[in-house]
């Protein structure tokens, strides 16, 4: 009874952020998880060495590959409130 109660409280919650014009999950943990990677790639660029160019090379690199990176990782993840709905839905009542 427990678990109907905790699936029926997180569909209610995806419906309200999705009336509310919320961002889907994937793109909130896509977004962030991708501003943390490349601010503490810059990070460490700056803190390794002093010189400009390796600086800029290192972290242009990092803006090309972290997001590509980052839609590997995330591939699974609902990417529309529908997805997110379909497999709330699909996961189905205990009785």
């Amino acid at each position: 009874m427990k678990t109907n109660e905790n699936l029926l409280n997180s569909i209610g919650k995806s419906i309200r952020m999705w009336r509310d014009n919320c961002f889907p999950p994937f793109q909130r943990a896509y977004g962030t998880w991708l501003l943390v990677l490349v601010s503490v790639n810059a990070g460490i660029w700056f803190y390794i060495t002093s010189d400009w160019s390796v600086q800029f090379v290192g972290n242009i690199a990092g803006l090309l590959v972290f997001p590509m990176l980052g839609r590997k990782v995330f591939t699974k993840r609902a990417r529309s409130w529908q997805e997110e709905l379909d497999i709330k839905l699909a996961k189905g009542f205990v009785e």
